[in-house]
């Protein structure tokens, strides 16, 4: 048997390969004669047009042959009108000769007149050889011969047609007059009989030459060495060889890989399914026998039971699990020998029997409580499968049974944690969620009823957009506008997202909450939810609303007392008996109050913009003229810590025009430059770079870099270093400057120890 699994799928395989070489052979040869039958057909053309083509010059000797036959005493200037127009339009026709005797009496064109009217027909033109002219007369006919000399290094095939006088009506019936003979030019007779077409083909053209047998009229005789198809091209005396056959060789069958490629992959998968099937017969056996060593060392419960419920096999796990001997089980009845009729908590298992016994396919699976020999109790997740007979009858049934007592004892346990808590997150007062990858509420505590009123199933599988108030949408859109792109880039946030929203209640009013929330990721760093906690910060939102209408209130209230310490000034001065010292003291007290009321006026236009209620009067200004300003009012700062400002600008653009308020941008890039020279350190140097393109860029770039801790929230308002001695507007007054003007500002740190503030307003 071991031999005859090799031998005979061998034997085969060489058979099946010997019939697929046959199919090949026979595709080829069938591939081939449709070639030779195209080649055939391509040639059928050349020959058609050669002698469509040598029949139209041929026609001009006949006709000159007629005409003189007709008029004997034809004269010069009627033979060249005549042949003229006869080859009117006809390409490579070197010349006409009228030969009257032997004596040539009439050439065309005038090169040939000149050299040989007068001549000998015989010695004036070496192509025209005597058995030219004889073998004409004696066919009574035109004769063909050539290519051959002409004279003068020339070659051309030579026609010739002797002229008998007509003679009582009788067409040739009278004496032998003379001799008409034409020269043509062979290249131009083959280029308009197409013999240049068909480049893959290589072609020859071969004469019958009395000398040597045939002549290659034109081509390489190697054609011959490869099979040509040869076809004749009918001449007035007899015929031309044409032959051809293609440059590469007569090709293969295109399906020869195919073919060949098919043919051994069948061969070899009907050999490799013989000897497959040779094999398992003899395999069977043997697996037979590791199927049930497989069977009794399997780490599962196996078990065969009769149709009335007896126990036909076990394994050998089983009745180790189990503590028991073979003969004490095997014929004995499921019941009462491995499963207990009731569980300790009096679940009639029995019945759950019967009914798989009755039906299997009605309890494939179930999990039954089993007691061990040493009496520990055990949980076994059962699947049964009928076994059928050849005539589909029910026969027995195969159970395989899993332990699942650890499981049961961790469900147990998992079930008090749940419990605890549930009992935490029922009762405490902030909210806690979740969300799934859509954003849909998966669970929300009790708390969240207490707050705003909504029921837990009204919550649920609706996004969290629905409860965001319009005015907070903005922020979350940004939040997970940014938490995408984390996810795309494969970056997992894994800090925990802190925000503030503004969320609906079910009776239409609203509720500032603070929300802290964890992404929850699977193993390919997809999200796949998130859970968090919300806190009720109402109050606080209304405290910190408060302070700021209290501060706006004072700012508007100090402005009344300070029109009285910026316009008495001018009238004690206007007074007089003032000392010089006086007055300028005076002066100095104007001032301050002008400026504390600049700043009371700006802390009002903040607010305006910050509600979207200022009115923006924009004109066209220079920044570079502005800038050169501010500099001169930094002049000090630059010079106690010795840092140089430096101002670029493109080239074609010596006056840097844009459209804005200039109080507003004076501020806002004052307030750049000024945060980009506290920053920097000493001995260092500021730049601004003006740019235009589709926009306005404005980029104060310092070395120094902006703490970690301040970089998210860099342009928030009252947000500073630790170490910073300003109020905290700054960058706030930045940032919303350039929103008001239609643009927007952002912090770049992605250079080490550089920190880089652009500002973009639109171009117009």
């Amino acid at each position: 048997m071991k031999r005859s699994t090799l031998l005979i799928p061998l034997i085969l395989f060489a058979a099946l390969m010997g019939a697929t070489f046959l199919v090949e052979q026979t595709d080829t040869r069938a591939q081939r004669t449709k070639e030779r039958l195209d080649t055939f057909y391509k040639l059928s053309t050349i020959q058609s047009r050669f002698e469509n083509a040598l029949g139209n010059k041929l026609n001009t000797v006949r006709g000159i042959k007629a005409a003189v036959a007709s008029n004997p005493d034809i004269n010069r200037q009627e033979f060249d009108t005549l042949t003229r127009s006869l080859t009117f339009g006809q390409k490579g026709i070197q010349g006409v000769i009228l030969a009257q005797g032997s004596t040539i009496i009439h050439a065309y064109p005038t090169s040939l007149r000149v050299a040989l009217v007068g001549t000998d027909v015989h010695k004036g033109l070496s192509g025209i050889r005597a058995e030219i002219i004889e073998n004409s007369i004696a066919r009574r006919g035109i004769y063909l011969a050539g290519p051959t000399s002409v004279g003068q290094n020339q070659t051309g095939i030579v026609a010739a047609a002797p002229i008998f006088l007509h003679q009582k009506g009788r067409i040739d019936a009278g004496p032998f007059w003379g001799t008409v003979a034409m020269i043509v030019d062979p290249d131009p007779l083959f280029m308009e009989a197409g013999l240049s077409d068909y480049p893959s083909l290589q072609k020859v053209v071969k004469a019958p030459s009395p000398e040597e047998g045939w002549q290659v009229v034109t081509g390489n005789l190697s054609v011959f060495d490869h099979d040509p198809v040869i076809i004749n091209m009918l001449l007035p005396q007899g015929y031309w060889m044409l032959a051809a056959a293609p440059y590469d060789g007569w090709s293969h069958s295109p399906y020869c890989p195919f073919i060949l490629g098919a043919g051994a992959t069948l061969a070899l998968l009907f050999a490799l399914t013989v000897w497959f099937t040779l094999h398992q017969m003899q395999a069977r056996a043997l697996a037979r026998e590791e199927y049930m060593h497989l069977v009794h060392q399997a780490r599962s419960l196996i078990l065969r039971l009769e149709t009335d419920g007896t126990i036909a096999f076990i394994n050998e796990y089983a009745l180790s699990f189990y503590g028991l001997e073979k003969e004490s089980v095997v014929g004995k009845p499921v019941m009462g020998t491995l499963i207990p009729s009731l569980s300790v908590d009096g679940t009639n298992q029995a019945a759950q029997i019967e009914k798989m016994l009755r039906s299997p396919a009605s309890a494939p699976e179930y999990e039954l409580q089993s007691v061990r020999e040493n009496g520990e109790i055990v949980w076994i997740s059962w699947s049964n499968r009928p076994s059928l007979d050849t005539r589909g009858r029910f026969r027995t049934i195969l159970c395989v049974g899993t332990d699942m007592t650890r499981r049961r004892h961790m469900e147990e346990a998992l079930r008090k944690s749940e419990s605890k808590y549930r009992l935490i997150t029922e009762n405490v007062t902030d909210i806690i969620w979740g969300l799934d990858a859509n954003m849909r509420f998966t669970y929300v505590s009790p708390s969240d009823y207490r707050l705003r009123g909504f029921d837990m199933m009204e919550v649920l599988n609706r996004p969290l957009w629905d409860f965001v108030a319009p005015g907070s949408r903005p922020t979350l859109l940004k939040v997970m506008t940014d938490l995408e792109n984390n996810i795309q880039n494969k970056q997992q946030t894994n800090e925990l997202l802190t925000l503030d929203l503004e969320i609906k209640c079910k009776d239409e009013s609203t509720v500032w909450v603070e929300m802290r929330a964890t992404v929850l990721y699977n193993e390919d760093g997809e999200m796949v939810g998130m859970q968090g906690v919300s806190r009720d910060i109402s109050d606080m939102r209304r405290a910190e609303a408060l302070r700021e209408d209290m501060e706006r209130m004072a700012r508007h209230d100090l402005k009344t007392p300070l029109g009285a310490v910026i316009g008495l000034p001018d009238e004690v001065i206007r007074l007089g008996n003032l000392s010089p010292k006086q007055t300028e003291m005076v002066k100095v007290i104007r001032k301050a109050g002008e400026s504390m009321l600049e700043l009371i006026n700006r802390s009002l236009d903040l607010y305006k913009m910050e509600t979207g209620t200022y009115e923006l009067s924009p004109e066209k200004m220079d920044l570079l003229h502005l800038l050169e300003q501010i500099r001169g009012e930094v002049r000090p700062m630059l010079r106690a810590k010795n840092v140089s400002i430096g101002v670029t600008a493109p080239e074609s653009e010596p006056v840097f025009l844009v459209m804005g308020e200039y109080a507003l941008m004076h501020a806002m890039l004052s307030n750049m430059v000024k945060n980009a020279i506290e920053a920097a350190p000493e001995d260092t140097a500021v730049q601004v770079k003006l740019s235009r393109n589709h926009a306005v860029s404005i980029a104060v770039h310092n070395q120094g870099s902006v703490p970690p801790e301040l970089r998210d929230t860099f342009f928030d308002k009252y947000a500073k270093a630790s170490s910073s001695k300003g109020s905290g507007l700054g960058t706030y007054s930045v940032r919303l400057i350039a929103r008001t003007h239609g643009g927007d500002a952002w912090l770049d740190t992605s250079l080490p120890g550089e920190t880089v503030v652009t500002v973009v307003l639109p171009a117009k």
